[in-house]
């Protein structure tokens, strides 16, 4: 999914996306969604070659599967960091 993401990124220069990770109601998964974005964009970057200015990171949103990433077209004007520092570093995931 993710190199049809790029494939469409790369053939629309101008497009930003929205990185959208889910479930906020404590410290671990508050840090597993800011994970999970963070893999998401990184595999974009490193493996896709997207640039990250193109990414726009939202964790911790209620409203979805813990376990799932959202992407999606970002407004046009709209912005945001495509980098957040981790939310419970302590909590992080082990690889």
């Amino acid at each position: 999914m993710l190199s049809t993401v790029a494939a469409k990124m790369r053939n629309n220069p101008g497009c930003k996306v929205v990185v959208i990770g889910y479930c906020s109601s404590d410290k671990r998964e508050q840090q597993l969604s800011w994970d999970h974005v963070n893999a998401v964009i990184n595999q974009m970057v490193d493996k896709e070659g997207i640039s990250a200015d193109r990414f726009i990171f939202n964790y911790g949103q209620s409203g979805g599967d813990c376990n799932t990433v959202d992407l999606r077209a970002a407004a046009e004007g709209e912005d945001g960091p495509n980098t957040i520092e981790p939310p419970h570093p302590n909590l992080r995931k082990k690889n």
